[in-house]
């Protein structure tokens, strides 16, 4: 196994510091939650968004907790380093073989998608709120 912790190599910085960094990353991972509060109006049952938005917050941090420590379980810090990107896909073929990297491949490929949908409709709706 690897050092999961990195106190094998003090030139990370403490955990906070990693912390710190991380929250930049944490900004773009989250948009659901905007979009979950600018289309919340037109649902059925506005406690069915607050839930929904709970859960999909804990799952994806959960989700990006995991990606993170689990990988240095894996790999030590300086083969992650080396690992062109996207490094995920790299880490799982590391462990499952190339239908790994191609699973993580096709993912980022529906995430990029789904990002972009949200955005677009995002612009469009608040341009709408403001036309009303």
């Amino acid at each position: 196994t690897a050092d999961i912790w990195g106190l094998k190599n003090p030139d990370l910085g403490s955990v906070m510091n990693q912390v710190r960094n991380m929250m930049l990353v944490t900004v773009w991972v989250f948009i659901g939650i905007e979009g979950a509060s600018i289309f919340s109006a037109r649902a059925e049952k506005r406690s069915d968004v607050g839930k929904a938005t709970v859960i999909g917050f804990i799952t994806v941090l959960l989700f990006l907790m995991l990606v993170n420590v689990l990988s240095l379980g894996i790999m030590t810090q300086p083969e992650l380093a080396k690992l062109q990107n996207p490094s995920m896909a790299a880490v799982l073929e590391h462990v499952v073989g190339h239908w790994g990297a191609v699973l993580i491949s096709v993912g980022l490929v529906i995430s990029l998608l789904g990002a972009l949908l949200s955005w677009v409709l995002l612009c469009a709706e608040i341009m709408f709120a403001a036309a009303k």
